[in-house]
């Protein structure tokens, strides 16, 4: 037989499909050619929880400074944000990360769950320096870290030049920073 179906029990319709609805419950009614009916509850969660996630790298090799910001949108605030699944916080920032890749679970405060995009942290490689002599004349050539790189003789005073001259018998090993202030000197 054919069926008639409602969500309200006065308004009743031959497709067994409700659009557009919003959140709530709804007592679905159906009923037969022979009029007898039966009921049922139907719950629709609308949510439109979106989220992202944006990650910052590690600053120096063998740091744990990398970061993540979550951002939510849409949903029921305020939200909760996760990096393992179990802990939540209120704040969508989670700091000291070590290399890896990571997901943030959102949820908001209907309950609903997301997760972000994955957001891979790295970490530069590590400054390596080796040191040679000339007479009174030190070169230093320096490689990995973040960008450029300034040296220094004295640990105070740094320099674009990997070359120091007129040097006494008795100095300091030299010191070499990158563009993120990560410091190495010879071994």
């Amino acid at each position: 037989g054919t069926f008639q179906y409602s969500i309200d029990g006065i308004n009743f319709q031959d497709s067994n499909v409700f659009s557009d609805l919003e959140t709530g419950s709804y007592t679905v009614t159906v009923f037969d050619e022979n009029e007898c009916t039966a009921t049922t509850t139907a719950i629709v969660a609308v949510n439109g929880l979106v989220v992202s996630a944006e990650s910052s790298n590690i600053s120096c090799n063998g740091a744990n400074d990398g970061s993540i910001v979550a951002n939510a949108g849409g949903g029921q605030e305020p939200c909760a944000y996760s990096i393992d699944g179990e802990n939540f916080q209120d704040s969508p920032f989670f700091n000291d990360l070590t290399v890896g890749t990571y997901e943030i679970i959102v949820q908001d405060a209907d309950g609903f769950t997301q997760v972000t995009n994955s957001v891979s942290i790295s970490e530069p490689t590590a400054i390596n320096l080796s040191a040679s002599t000339n007479a009174d004349e030190i070169t230093v050539s320096a490689t990995g870290g973040t960008g450029t790189f300034q040296y220094s003789i004295d640990g105070i005073n740094f320099q674009d030049s990997n070359v120091f001259s007129d040097l006494e018998t008795d100095t300091s090993p030299v010191t070499v920073f990158d563009e993120n202030e990560c410091t190495a000197t010879p071994t």
